[in-house]
């Protein structure tokens, strides 16, 4: 879907086991795709810091 809108409540990457609502959060370092790496430490660098991983929500838990 890269270069188009996404729309709120609309489905994505139908097929993958998912437990519910969730975030993909993905930064690329270049305009080209593949490019993703690591965003925590690339967050820390810019000042916004992470947070515990957390099993709350999780309808397998």
């Amino acid at each position: 879907m890269r270069g188009q809108p996404f729309d709120p409540g609309r489905a994505r990457a139908a097929g993958v086991d998912v437990s519910g609502p969730h975030l993909h959060f993905e930064v690329g370092v270049t305009p080209q795709f593949g490019s993703g790496t690591d965003p925590l430490p690339w967050l820390q660098a810019r000042g916004v810091g992470g947070c515990a991983p957390s099993d709350q929500g999780r309808a397998d838990r």
